[in-house]
């Protein structure tokens, strides 16, 4: 095509050469034209045309062959659906098999359930059946295990399979073979599936025996869930592999749709592709017998699964579950009753004990009452008759649940007989299930035997179709497959015909084209050369390599007429390896030497423009040194030579440029210039023969010209240049006369390689310098690395020793501080890669040359020397820190014992682990201790524990440390020569304890510090904790420090208060005191009136007593004995009017709170002051926590009896009392009457009949202090009216003396505002008063 292209180049320029040509062309322009046009013709109806019909029924071809490799894929894909199917139904009986064995197994745990509680008696058998059970799974065991082997080695195989399928791509024939060999291992495998048929009988025989224990079946079904489960698996290996297939049979189709050289490329190849399909048929053997390998375990899987399955329950369930279910019904309906009976029974007994208990809660409480009542017989008589009447409702409450008490004993009576009875009932349904179940698992066992055998028949059947199935499907595809083959074959035969007869016609149109070209060139009417400069010569360039002349590359420019030629020229088609129809001549200047040696200017590019510029571009050689000094010139002359036509121009004058280019060189190692200098210095082992290195092997010459660079003289020449590189070996050494020695140097394919070929320990530190040396002209560049020998370099290991801290030798270096341990290790001998002539002791004869000892790989100034005594090896450790990984090295020169040079330099190392004892504290918590807490208490050595513990936790896991007893150890640390520090915590607080204390660990120094004491005293506290928390941290004399903990709880005395029942009311927790009015009566009778009213002080003292833990009321003395006092408090912020006298513990009250919340107090106090406070019933959920004091206020709740209308009809003053329509009575407590406070429009005063007593200023206002405020609304009456209502004291008056003339009548509100100590807030009433004009 590329020839084509340029044709038609040409042709098209030829086409402008006929429009802008000389005119004396013209009429041959035309007839070119009119050829071109018949050429065009004839190519387009005679190649053209036919090879577009070839390529479109190609086309075409190609399109039915693809679409019949698609209607292949298609029914591919129908066997692979159809095979999906079939996954899907066993997907499905999976499902439906996983159901039933869920069922299965549901209902066999049910009862199995029922016959370990029921039927005991059958253990015997039981047993027998699991061993026949146990047995049989160890068989299947097996056979799966066999299975599984075999499905792992078929796995492996498709593996091996799915690499050779990519190669077996390229070629469908592979296939064709294949399916050859599956087909030809049906009847064969066949044959296999009938065995497994045949072992399906012996199986069904097992479950027969399975069968006989319906408890067992839940092992077998979940093997068989497993087994099903590497067949579901076995049949998606199948699929996926036929579906790898299907698509490499769609990859080798779409390939045929590519070019006609990869068809040729194809057809070419498939001789050798089917030489390695015979290499491939075993392994597509073995891949089929592993295909039905798998199909042969999945089908004996799914037989052996619907075997067992159809040993189902169906038959044995409806039987067993009707049984159960009756028996089940009749012991839950029982088992209902018996809960339901019980549960009555158990609440009336449960509330009948409660009653009791309330009973007799309540006796005692009105015992109680009945002592304290009968202190105070004249205040309460009352009350007794109160209780009188409750104890009699006690008894009778007594009576009526004894009658409840005799019916429900009756009730249990009746209760046991019918649960004999049930009990009974219940054994009878037993011994009717036991029957039961020995019935329905014969029927189970004979059920499951004919399963079994038409499962056998059906698993025949289905293998049998679904081989012969298989065996048609493959046939069909075999036939198929093989069809396609040939019509390809045949097509590409077509193909590579009709690609001939294309070749052929190709060529023929080239060879006219090429003549056509020739005519065109032959209308060159002259080419003419276009100087430079003004003397019209040319210029040939060259270039100096140092002192030498190198030829090189030049262009000279020409005119072409007519114009449109040069471009023409310039394109014209190259012909073997002339490169243009263009060639110089020189005038007449061959040299004697022959062609080889003439001066040649040899031409290697031509451009041309539109211009008629012609650029002809050449290398010139030979032209000699007198030409390019100037000494004589050249003639040139251009030559357009074709078949047709030879045209040259007039010879031109040549000469060398005035300056010449400058050629440098130099070497190079990747960037970097390494011309004359030493490369790396490389050393060998005098003993090393085996090392080979390379010299300078990445090295290469560039050479530079104008600026731009050349990577080797190759790249230079092909730039124009005519210069010759030589390259030689560089050596050089001191000693001139050893040459190489003792190395041996080769070249390898221009690359130097090194290795010692002389073991001589003389020639050590004798360096060689080897190389390589460039002369291009005179330049020259030179590179080379320095090779050595050098001592054999070996090791010697000792096996790590290790330093461990010893209480004996290391205590004192801890004490004093210095860090000056030392050690003598002795050494054992790991291993070395000494020579063979030189031993250990040779080594260690000498001093060494350094020592140093390395931690995480720097030097440490650690002192470390190696020493030998007699056969040992030892090291003199000094210096060192605990807890490192040392590295001892050493290095020593061994001298050869013939020349006394260095022949060996030997590394001794020897690792060094340090181990520390533990230098952390060492906590010891002692078990907590319990003290009766009394006032001012102190302890000394009441409190002992032992000092052993200190020790033991010491050196528990360190024992290799401490190579001391635990009594010697304890009498070294603490006893003297050791400081310590007391910390306390009391109540969680951390104590400030005084200069002196007493509240500490004290270790007994007098007993060998075997003992430590929990000393305690109050002094050193300004409270009374309730735990003290002891930490004594002491530092032995080397250092090692020790946390002793202890914890003091003390335990307090238990003292509480109790409540007078006379003064404290309640039960439970709430409990409360009344204050109590305190009546004065007229000559203290009563019936003559209140004389004078007020409020008595609650006396605490009297309402609360302090007891003991038993209940024992506390005198004075004895609380005094003990320390003990108490107090009481008003918890409230706000209680305005209520006091508590501290001296007497009495409240008084003339306030308006409700109640006043009040606790009491209890205290132990030290002699410092200190107190303890005992935590009483007034606490928190204590049944005194909420005890309040509750006000009395003697005064009632005020009401407006009516609101007056007052008829207004004369000229007078009308005066109305407020409190004529206002009623407040008086409260007045046990069981007295209430009295009135108002009467007749004013409080009263009293006159001894009115429940007042008559006397001075005896009105009861003033008895029960209240305040009043009167206060009127005239916002509503008219403003000519308003100024004549007036409000005094209570008194409201509306002065009509004025005869004032009213319209309409008006109302005056007025409120009576009252307060007394007592009110929460002021009491407030009302009354309207409307005056009405009357006419």
């Amino acid at each position: 095509m590329k020839y084509l292209s340029k044709l038609l180049s040409m042709l098209l320029v030829g086409a402008m050469l006929y429009s802008t040509g000389c005119t004396d062309y013209q009429n041959d322009i035309d007839n070119l034209n009119q050829k071109v046009d018949e050429i065009q013709q004839e190519l387009q109806e005679g190649q053209i045309d036919p090879l577009k019909a070839d390529l479109k029924a190609l086309q075409d071809a190609l399109d039915a062959a693809i679409e019949d490799a698609e209607a292949k894929i298609a029914e591919n894909k129908s066997a692979i659906d159809a095979l999906k199917a079939v996954d899907a139904q066993h997907d499905t009986a999976i499902a439906e098999a996983k159901a039933a064995i869920a069922e299965a197994m549901e209902n066999i745990a049910a009862l199995q359930g029922q016959l370990d509680t029921l039927s005991d008696k059958h253990d015997a058998d039981i047993a027998a059946v699991y061993a026949k059970i146990n047995e049989e799974v160890a068989k299947v065991n097996d056979a799966i295990a066999d299975a599984v082997e075999r499905i792992s080695d078929n796995e492996e195989a498709i593996e091996d399979l799915k690499d050779m399928d990519a190669e077996l791509a390229e070629d469908i024939e592979a296939n064709l073979a294949a399916i050859l060999v599956n087909a030809a291992a049906i009847e064969e495998n066949a044959k296999a599936i009938q065995e497994n048929a045949d072992a399906i009988e012996d199986n069904a025989a097992a479950i027969a025996v399975n069968a006989e224990a319906i408890s067992g079946l839940q092992t077998d079904l979940a093997d068989l869930t497993t087994s099903f489960e590497t067949y579901k698996a076995a049949t998606d290996a199948a699929i996926a592999t036929l579906e790898s297939r299907m698509e490499t049979a769609e990859a080798a189709i779409v390939t045929l749709n590519g070019s006609v050289e990869e068809l040729y490329q194809l057809h070419d190849n498939q001789n050798l592709l089917i030489e390695n399909l015979e290499g491939n048929l075993e392994a597509f053997m073995e891949y089929s017998e592993a295909e039905f390998d798998a199909l042969k375990s999945a089908d004996e899987a799914l037989n052996q699964l619907i075997v067992n399955l159809e040993n189902s329950f169906i038959d044995y369930q409806k039987i067993v579950n009707a049984q159960f279910e009756k028996a089940f019904g009749d012991i839950a309906k029982n088992t209902e009753l018996i809960n339901a009976l019980a549960a009555k029974h158990d609440e009336e007994v449960a509330s009948l004990v409660a009653q009791d208990a309330a009973i007799l809660e309540t006796l005692d409480q009105h015992v109680a009452w009945m002592v304290e009542l009968e202190e105070n017989l004249s205040a309460l008589d009352l009350r007794v008759g109160a209780l009188e009447g409750v104890v009699g409702k006690i008894q009778t409450n007594i009576a009526a649940m004894q009658t409840t008490i005799d019916s429900l004993t009756q009730d249990l009576i009746d209760l046991e007989n019918t649960l004999i009875d049930f009990q009974k009932q219940v054994n009878t349904q037993i011994e009717r299930i036991d029957a039961a179940i020995v019935a329905a698992l014969a029927e189970a066992k004979a059920y499951a035997e004919e399963q079994a055998a038409a499962a056998k028949d059906e698993a025949i059947d289905f293998a049998k179709e679904y081989t012969d199935a298989l065996q048609r499907a493959v046939e069909k595809e075999i036939g198929d497959i093989r069809t396609s083959i040939d019509q390809l074959s045949a097509y590409a035969t077509s193909i590579e015909t009709k690609v001939d007869e294309y070749i052929e016609n190709t060529d023929a149109i080239l060879a006219s084209l090429r003549a056509d070209l020739d005519k065109i060139l032959n209308r060159v009417q002259s080419i003419v050369f276009v100087p430079e400069y003004s003397d019209g010569k040319g210029t040939i360039n060259y270039a100096m390599a140092g002192d030498v002349l190198v030829e090189s590359r030049s262009t000279m420019v020409y005119q072409v007429y007519p114009a449109e030629c040069a471009a023409l020229i310039a394109n014209a088609p190259a012909i073997g390896d002339v490169v243009s129809p263009l060639s110089f001549e020189l005038e007449g200047l061959k040299t004697r030497g022959g062609l080889d040696m003439a001066p040649q200017f040899n031409i290697v590019g031509v451009e041309g423009d539109l211009d008629g510029r012609l650029y002809v571009t050449f290398d010139a050689r030979n032209l000699g040194i007198d030409f390019y000094t100037g000494k004589m010139e050249y003639g040139v002359s251009l030559v357009l030579d074709t078949e047709t036509a030879n045209l040259s121009t007039v010879y031109t004058n040549v000469v060398p440029a005035k300056t010449a280019e400058q050629i440098s060189m130099n070497i190079m190692d990747g960037e970097e210039v390494i011309s004359d200098l030493v490369g790396s210095t490389v050393t060998f082992e005098y003993t090393d023969t085996e090392t080979v290195e390379k010299v300078l092997p990445e090295h290469y010459v560039v050479f530079t010209v104008a600026g731009k660079t050349y990577k080797g003289i190759d790249a230079l020449n092909a730039a124009g240049y005519a210069l010759e590189m030589e390259r030689s070996i560089y050596i050089d050494r001191y000693q001139t006369n050893l040459g190489t020695r003792p190395f041996d140097v080769k070249d390898v394919e221009g690359i130097l390689e090194v290795k010692v070929a002389e073991v001589n320990g003389a020639l050590i530190y004798n360096p060689v310098d080897l190389g390589y040396v460039y002369v291009a002209g005179t330049l020259k560049a030179q590179a080379y690395s320095r090779y050595s020998t050098v001592p054999v370099k070996a090791d010697v290991n000792f096996e790590g020793v290790s330093a461990t801290w010893t209480y004996s030798l290391d205590a004192y270096v801890d004490a004093a501080n210095t860090g000056a341990y030392n050690r003598a290790l002795d050494l054992t001998y790991a291993d070395d890669n000494l020579p063979s002539d030189i031993t250990l002791d040779m080594v260690f004869a000498n001093a060494p040359k350094s020592v140093k000892v390395v931690l995480d790989g720097e030097e440490v100034d650690v002192n470390a020397e190696i020493v030998v005594k007699g056969d040992k090896y030892i090291l003199l450790l000094n210096n060192f820190a605990w807890d490192k990984a040392y590295e001892v090295v050493a290095v020593y020169d061994v001298l050869d014992s013939v020349i006394g040079e260095v022949c060996v330099e030997a590394t001794v190392t020897i690792p060094v682990a340090t181990f520390d004892r533990n230098r952390e504290p060492i906590v010891i918590n002692l078990d907590p201790a319990t003290a009766m807490f009394e006032p001012n208490l102190q302890l000394t050595n009441e409190i002992s524990d032992d000092m052993d513990v200190v020790y033991e936790t010491l050196v528990f896991g360190n024992e290799k440390h401490y190579d001391i007893t635990c009594d010697e150890w304890l009498a070294d640390n603490f006893v003297v020569d050791y400081t310590y520090t007391d910390a306390v915590v009391a109540d969680g607080k951390e104590v400030v304890l005084p200069e002196e204390y007493n509240t500490l660990l004290a270790i007994d120094g007098v007993n060998a510090g075997k003992n430590v004491y929990t000393a305690f005293c109050y002094t050193d506290f300004n409270f009374v904790p309730a735990q003290v928390e002891y930490t004594k941290t002491v530092t032995t004399w080397y250092g090692q420090e020790v946390v002793i903990n202890k914890v003091l709880n003390f335990e307090f005395p238990v003292y509480d208060f109790k409540h007078n029942s006379m003064y404290v009311y309640g039960a439970d927790m709430d409990f409360y005191s009344q204050v109590q009015p305190e009546y004065t009566w007229k000559n203290d009778n009563e019936a003559e009136g209140l004389l004078k009213f007020d409020v008595a002080a609650v006396d605490l003292r009297a309402a609360f007593s302090v007891v003991d833990a038993k209940g024992n009321k506390l005198t004075a003395e004895q609380m005094a004995a003990l320390s003990l006092s108490f107090n009481f408090e008003i918890e409230d912020e706000d209680h305005e009017g209520i006091t508590l006298d501290p001296a007497t513990d009495k409240i008084s009250y003339y306030g308006a709170n409700p109640y006043v919340n009040v606790r009491g107090n209890l205290y132990i106090t030290n002699d410092n002051g200190a107190q303890y406070v005992v935590p009483t019933s007034f606490d928190e959920g204590g049944k005194y926590a909420s005890y309040n004091v509750v006000k009395f206020n003697p005064i009632g709740t005020a009401e407006v009896i009516k609101n007056p209308t007052i008829d207004v009809n004369n000229a007078i003053a009308y005066n109305v009392h407020v409190l004529d329509y206002v009623e407040l009575m008086d409260h007045r407590m046990g069981g007295r009457q209430n009295y009135d406070l108002i009467t007749d429009g004013a409080w009263v005063e009293g006159n001894g009949e009115n429940g007042f007593a008559q006397g001075v200023d005896v009105r009861a206002n003033y008895m029960y202090r209240i305040n009043e405020v009167w206060v009127n609304d005239t916002s509503d009456v008219d403003d000519d009216i308003r100024p004549y209502v007036t409000l005094n004291n209570g008194t409201l008056t509306f002065d009509n003396s004025q005869q004032l003339e009213l319209t309409a009548p008006f109302t005056v509100p007025v409120t009576l505002k009252f307060q007394n100590c007592w009110m929460e807030k002021p009491q407030q009433v009302t009354v309207k008063v409307t005056f009405n004009p009357i006419k």
